[in-house]
Formats: structure tokens, sequence, C-alpha cells
């Protein structure tokens, strides 16, 4: 499946949890836009949504968050995210 340059960009970014706002930031587009590309990757199986329901002190990916102690919505590429982009960069 092929993905625009843009979602791609995104996708990588997900390499470590992200916030929505950092995104945005790095990227250059708006909250909203980043928030629909997120949906869109969702919905295709290439990231998820790894919330902040927990204190840091329990969270598993405490030492890779962008936002330790700052909560907020993170987001994460999935495996099948990961192969995605690692057979991309096999065809370079």
């Amino acid at each position: 499946m092929s993905l625009k340059p843009s979602l791609l960009r995104l996708l990588d970014l997900l390499s470590v949890p992200r916030r929505v706002d950092e995104v945005a930031s790095v990227l250059g587009y708006s909250e909203e836009s980043v928030r629909m590309m997120l949906g869109l990757l969702k919905r295709r199986g290439y990231a998820q949504e790894v919330g902040c329901n927990v204190g840091c002190g329990t969270c598993s990916l405490k030492n890779l968050c962008p936002s330790v102690g700052v909560g907020g919505e993170l987001w994460l590429i999935t495996l099948k995210g990961r192969e995605l982009l690692k057979s991309l960069r096999e065809r370079v």
C-alpha cells in the first residue's frame, strides 16, 4: 500500500511516542490536520494512540516518552507501520 510522503514522514516520527502538538510543530501542519492524518494511519493499522491514562511511574513507555509528567494523547507506530517503513527503505 502506498502512502503520501507527508504520511510516511509522520509515521517515521512516531518511532517514539509523540504528542499531536509536537508532530504538528515538526511537520508545520495544524493540530487538526495532524489528527486527521493520524486517524487515517490508525484506520490502516499503521499507528495507534497509546494514551496517557497511567502515572509515569508505572508506564512502560516512560523512558521514551517526550511528555513525561505532562500527560495528553500520545501516538506510536505499530508493528505493521514499522514493516511498511522497512520495506520502503529496502527498495531504495
